[in-house]
């Protein structure tokens, strides 16, 4: 007779393949029956994003990129298996910024869909520095920081010196004169 198979488990997508349906007129055999637990997907923001980024959970991840200002949003379908914890993790942080994981970065016991989980960038400090010679009888350094007070050096002898200027966020400009 006609047969027609079909694989149920709770909390599993299951498929069957092969023999899974036909009409029987001898032994039927070579019938596949595959399951894997449900995924949801992992979704949220990232904020002051000012290039490109990846996220990772669950052996998915996906890429965004954002303009530095605001929250960029971001969904990896597929990162999370059902009753499984999870990380989300920054598998390559954009240029000059250091991005974390925040809220719902973790989890346990998965069920449903994650939304909200929230990942924070910020600029790098970079040290500026001068190698300063020939600066003789009182002769100046001036360095400008955007719109900040500019930070001057004066020379007072031969030989060379180093003007440390302190760290400036990644972007900032400035100009020495």
């Amino acid at each position: 007779g006609a047969y027609h198979i079909t694989a149920t488990a709770p909390n599993h997508q299951c498929t069957v393949s092969g023999n899974g349906q036909g009409s029987a007129t001898a032994d039927v055999t070579n019938i596949q029956v595959a399951c894997t637990l449900v995924r949801y997907k992992l979704s949220g923001t990232v904020s002051n994003l000012d290039g490109g980024i990846t996220l990772a959970a669950g052996g998915a991840s996906t890429t965004v990129s954002g303009t530095g200002t605001g929250a960029t949003p971001f969904e990896i379908a597929g990162a999370l298996a059902h009753g499984q914890a999870y990380t989300l993790t920054v598998a390559t942080q954009p240029f000059g910024q250091t991005c974390t994981v925040g809220f719902k970065g973790t989890g346990s016991n998965t069920t449903a869909d994650v939304s909200g989980a929230m990942v924070a960038c910020a600029y790098g400090q970079f040290p500026l520095a001068a190698d300063v010679s020939g600066l003789h009888g009182g002769g100046k350094l001036v360095l400008q920081r955007g719109s900040a007070t500019p930070i001057t050096v004066t020379g007072g002898g031969s030989g060379t010196d180093t003007a440390s200027f302190g760290n400036f966020t990644h972007k900032t400009p400035y100009s020495v004169s």
